[in-house]
């Protein structure tokens, strides 16, 4: 079952791309509609490049996104579910590594074509060029030689990337699927954990005034608070003329 799932989600070891540069070509008729032939296989793979690059930047995007969603479930649980009984917060919280695992997962197959070093493509070269050849159809065989080599090598190097962005789609649906479990908890979580009632605060030792009209009323009939109280009069009336 183990070995299953590390097959059904690329965690095994890949083969090294090893292709053997074709040593001998026979020379047979219509050379020039083979070199054309090749050519268009040359040309297929090259397209076929485009497309798994382009899948594979959009499955690296859309993980983007969705990661910032996880930031929201980050932001509600230390917010509203922190003192939620503890078998729910350990479910969210398994759930949430789960999906935060597949994503991850998704982002490592998806960009293992950036190691240029191990997808290494083949290529025709500048030194059947170089060479000397006693006539046309010589020359058309070292190229004959040369798409062989580099359609054989990209066609195994296109695979393993098709497989990489296999296994990233498939990490990337079961978090997907995680993700929208991980939503409807949330959306259950709200609706039936009791709500929290307004906190009371107790004041230890307050500081209590007896009578406090009676204390206002001396402070106003002291000498001192009728004479600025009169000041501020006369100065009142002077801004008024």
């Amino acid at each position: 079952m183990i070995k299953q799932l590390k097959e059904y989600f690329g965690f095994v070891k890949e083969e090294k791309v090893s292709v053997e540069y074709p040593d001998s070509f026979a020379l047979t008729d219509a050379l020039d509609l083979k070199v054309g032939y090749l050519k268009s296989l040359d040309s297929q793979e090259g397209t076929r490049l485009s497309v798994i690059e382009t899948k594979t930047s959009q499955v690296i995007g859309q993980t983007a996104i969705i990661f910032s969603l996880l930031s929201i479930f980050i932001s509600n649980y230390l917010t509203n579910l922190k003192n939620a009984p503890f078998f729910i917060q350990a479910s969210l919280i398994f759930v949430f590594i789960l999906t935060l695992f597949f994503y991850l997962v998704t982002i490592f197959q998806a960009t293992k074509y950036l190691n240029i070093g191990r997808y290494a493509y083949g290529q025709r070269s500048v030194s059947t060029v170089q060479k000397i050849f006693k006539n046309e159809d010589e020359f058309k065989i070292e190229e004959i030689k040369d798409l062989i080599y580099s359609i054989e090598r990209n066609i195994k190097v296109n695979n393993q990337k098709s497989n990489n962005l296999l296994y990233a789609y498939r990490s990337f649906r079961i978090g997907t699927i995680l993700i929208g479990l991980l939503a409807i908890m949330l959306i259950a979580s709200g609706y039936f954990l009791p709500k929290t009632g307004i906190t009371k605060v107790n004041i230890e030792n307050p500081v209590v005034i007896k009578n406090l009209d009676s204390v206002i009323s001396t402070l106003n009939n002291r000498p001192e608070t009728n004479i600025i109280r009169k000041e501020v009069i006369c100065d009142s009336q002077m801004r008024n003329k």
